[in-house]
């Protein structure tokens, strides 16, 4: 299967195989099969052309750290989880040739979850990368859980890739042009130039008030696509709440609850939240708060996006096609995520003296 976005009013809406599929951090059940020990062609394929098609970009803004190296994996750990049914994260070790991005040791320890998904890397995939070098894409949490702290990065197959001449240009190019991006990005994106701005930026004031809160968010998330630039604009924003909570409609296909619940500490917490409600992308966990390092990662992989989507469109409200992850992070690892944060959340407060 493959996805696309459609770009409309210079926003990426998202569909999945024909249709828009619900949000975020749900329990995905769908299309789970077996993997044999080795990936089929058609997955081969898949994890390639996320390269190929020039659609690098997203798996590189989600990442914290991306890496080279050799992977040591549990493979027969992994062979019996998949026969049981009986699914856990396994940890594997990698040995860091290279590091591309972020900050890691000599040899980093990775957890995933063994259950096929239909999405992400396959365990058949990550068990053929045992002994081999290969590219990592990884997202990394604060604090540990059950002993892991780093994960793939965007529930793509392209997050573990062989190592390649090409595909290491790519991602060096890549990097060099977010970088660009991120330090040019007040002159890409002047407020003069977004009609929302003033509006939306009246509403991110009203957040900070326990009285008018809630209401500006449902008003922020009512705007819909349009005040997207202009909240990614206003995101780097660390005042407190009014209060610690946003409440947002679970749009998962077999959603286990109506509502999404989180419990955000600062402004840019809670954008953080609308503006996945709003698009379905992910650039990170800090929808229950989180470290100064990860908002400031989340922040700048909107602002990556916020440019991707306006270069694509030639800076234009016309409508244009790029691939694309599925709506909203619904992988299993999307959920234990957020599950984490809150635990962590939970802690931190737990922590703070009264």
């Amino acid at each position: 299967m493959r996805c696309t976005a459609v770009v409309t009013l210079g926003i990426v809406v998202l569909a999945w195989c024909g249709g828009l599929v619900g949000c975020h951090h749900s329990m995905e059940s769908a299309d789970r099969a077996q993997p044999t020990e080795k990936p089929s062609e058609s997955a081969r394929t898949e994890t390639t052309s996320v390269h190929e098609q020039g659609s690098i970009w997203p798996l590189v803004a989600q990442s914290a750290i991306i890496v080279t190296g050799t992977l040591d994996v549990p493979v027969a750990e992994i062979r019996r989880a998949l026969a049981s049914k009986e699914h856990h994260y396994v940890k594997f070790q990698v040995q860091v040739d290279e590091v591309l991005k972020g900050h890691a040791d000599r040899v980093v320890t990775v957890c995933h979850f063994t259950q096929p998904s239909g999405f992400g890397v396959s365990p058949a995939a990550l068990m053929q990368a045992h002994g081999n070098k290969a590219i990592l894409f990884l997202v990394e949490t604060s604090e540990e859980w059950s002993g892991c702290k780093r994960y793939f990065a965007g529930h793509s197959p392209g997050a573990l890739e062989s190592v390649s001449p090409e595909v290491l240009e790519q991602v060096r190019k890549e990097l060099s042009e977010q970088a660009t991006t991120l330090r040019d990005f007040n002159q890409l994106f002047p407020p003069k130039d977004e009609p929302l701005y003033q509006d939306v930026k009246r509403l991110i004031d009203a957040t900070t008030n326990k009285d008018t809160q809630e209401q500006a968010f449902s008003q922020l998330e009512g705007l819909g696509v349009k005040a997207v630039p202009a909240m990614i604009m206003l995101m780097d924003d660390r005042r407190p709440l009014g209060v610690s909570s946003i409440s947002l409609e679970n749009r998962a296909v077999n959603a286990w609850e109506g509502l999404r619940n989180y419990s955000p500490d600062v402004v840019a917490d809670a954008l953080d939240a609308i503006l996945n409600q709003i698009t379905g992308r992910s650039f990170g966990s800090i929808h229950n708060g989180g470290s100064e390092e990860e908002r400031q990662r989340t922040i700048n992989g909107w602002r990556i996006y916020l440019y991707h989507v306006k270069r694509d469109t030639g800076g234009s409200s016309t409508t244009a096609t790029i691939p694309s992850p599925k709506y909203g992070d619904t992988s299993e690892d999307g959920y234990r995520l957020s599950r984490m944060a809150r635990v962590q959340k939970r802690r931190r407060d737990e922590d703070q003296p009264s």
